[in-house]
């Protein structure tokens, strides 16, 4: 029997070929990943690894299935955002504000609208705000006072506005006086939302507080609060790609009693919270960035 040798040079040749074809398929066969990206509270985009915090960003849509239908109120459900409130529909003493923490951190959370400050002295009335306005909202935990100054030592929330509308209508009506109206309406360059939010009143509320002098005599009293109302006014125009205005009014009235044992009202307070929200952006798109701005709140209750 012939056995057919074959040369050892021809052997290497053929080895060296498929290494080389290997290795030649190994590189086309690599791959590449991009860096993700978060959208920091100033409103623009950087990478993971440039974002010193923890960004986490919600859709107007999706802050609608928790059932709220104010910022505050749909923001409670979601982790690190601690929400705290005096009485029934957001209702407290004096400044008449819920308050919205990150990490629990009292008075270290910074509102923005659109990137503007919207905090006054640390207060902030997100549960005014309609989410038929609300395009999305960035919440950035972790201290921001390097960037952000001193409010923001416990983190920030950035609540970025609609430049434009759909058509819609809501209607809701519930127990204890609650009903909720809302409609937003597109026009052209021209948008603009509508909300009324209304709650009955809900008797008395707490215990024993103290007595009150009324007509020469001392008698027990307790607190309750009456009915309230939450009004929002939102109006957005676009001029043209690069200059837009955006204007914002809420309102909040209610009233709070000092209630007689057998629920009838001594006394009766009301109070009146109103805030203005304007601005004017201008962005050319070229790294030129600007916003004309004005806020203003107004309180008229009894305390202050």
């Amino acid at each position: 029997m012939m056995k057919r040798m074959i040369p050892l040079n021809l052997l290497l040749g053929l080895s060296i070929l498929a290494t080389g074809n290997a290795a030649a398929q190994t590189e086309a066969l690599q791959e590449y990943s991009l860096p993700g990206m978060n959208v920091t509270a100033l409103g623009y985009e950087k990478s993971n690894l440039e974002t010193p915090a923890d960004v986490t960003v919600y859709s107007g849509e999706e802050l609608k299935k928790t059932g709220a239908n104010d910022v505050a109120n749909a923001l409670k459900y979601k982790a690190g955002v601690y929400f705290t409130q005096m009485g029934p529909h957001d209702q407290s003493f004096i400044t008449g504000n819920s308050t919205l923490s990150l990490r629990g951190i009292k008075g270290g959370t910074l509102v923005l609208i659109n990137g503007v400050p919207a905090s006054f002295n640390n207060v902030s009335h997100l549960d005014m705000m309609n989410l038929d306005t609300v395009e999305k909202v960035e919440v950035v935990k972790g201290g921001g006072a390097v960037l952000y100054g001193s409010e923001a030592y416990g983190g920030v929330i950035n609540v970025i506005t609609k430049s434009e509308y759909k058509n819609s209508l809501h209607i809701a009506a519930g127990n204890k006086g609650q009903r909720d109206y809302s409609a937003a309406i597109s026009a052209g360059k021209l948008g603009v939302t509508l909300g009324r939010n209304e709650m009955g009143e809900t008797g008395i509320l707490t215990q024993k507080q103290g007595t009150k002098t009324i007509n020469g005599v001392k008698v027990p009293y307790y607190t309750g609060f009456g009915d309230s109302k939450k009004d929002h006014l939102g109006v957005s125009y676009k001029f043209d790609d690069k200059l837009s205005f955006n204007y914002m009014f809420d309102k909040k009235k209610y009233t709070i009693d000092y209630l007689g044992a057998d629920n009838s009202k001594l006394q009766h307070f009301d109070y009146d919270d109103r805030e203005h929200f304007a601005q004017l952006h201008f962005n050319d798109q070229n790294g030129f960035d600007a916003t004309a701005y004005y806020n203003e709140r107004i309180i008229r209750n009894p305390d202050y």
